[in-house]
């Protein structure tokens, strides 16, 4: 993921409190800024971007929580009310803009998050030329009260899923993706929506 220094303090509230995240015992900080907040491990370096503008703001942007073993992104902007199958779309071109070589997805899932309705999916990415895959979870609701689209990713770099051989003649492989509850970026996005507060 290429590093952007945005010019600025960055509204962080620093809570020192020792909880469970994506399976491991974490200390987390709280980001507050722009009408939303959620919680990410306490580790992890932080900047923003602009998305409409120069710099984010309570209209659009984007905010990057990184280590070395998770990325958080999320990406909000002002809309007009948009349906799920406009949420998917937005899903779909944030894989084919990673330009990955393989791509592998889960079905979408549907779920409630403070009333709204949000669109899940877990995937995974690979890369042949550097040896590296990537596990991804990510989902997308608009806030009726903000009046906002919210787009929530999840990754877990540097993986070595590996593939499974499914027919000689072509040639056809996928992907090997851990079931769900050994998804640890499953697990990390569920504990970035379960804090998240978007209005």
């Amino acid at each position: 993921m290429k590093k952007r220094t945005i010019a600025g303090l960055i509204a962080i509230v620093a809570i020192a409190t020792v909880v469970i995240f994506a399976g491991f015992v974490e200390q987390y900080n709280t980001y507050d800024k722009f009408g939303f907040l959620f919680k990410y491990p306490a580790d992890m370096e932080i900047h923003e971007e602009g998305i409409l503008s120069a710099e984010a703001n309570e209209e659009s942007g984007a905010v990057h929580c990184e280590n070395p073993e998770l990325i958080i992104i999320v990406k909000w902007m002002k809309m007009e009310k948009v349906d799920t199958s406009d949420q998917i779309k937005m899903m779909n071109k944030y894989l084919e803009d990673m330009d990955a070589d393989g791509v592998w997805e889960s079905n979408h899932v549907f779920a409630q998050h403070m009333g709204h309705q949000l669109v899940a999916q877990r995937f995974a990415v690979t890369w042949t030329q550097e040896s590296s895959d990537m596990l991804g979870s990510m989902g997308s609701w608009w806030c009726g009260v903000s009046g906002r689209m919210f787009h929530v990713i999840v990754l877990l770099p540097r993986q070595d899923l590996g593939y499974t051989l499914i027919a000689r003649y072509p040639v056809s492989r996928k992907l090997n993706v851990p079931e769900p509850n050994n998804d640890l970026s499953c697990k990390a996005y569920n504990a970035v929506i379960k804090s998240f507060r978007c209005h």
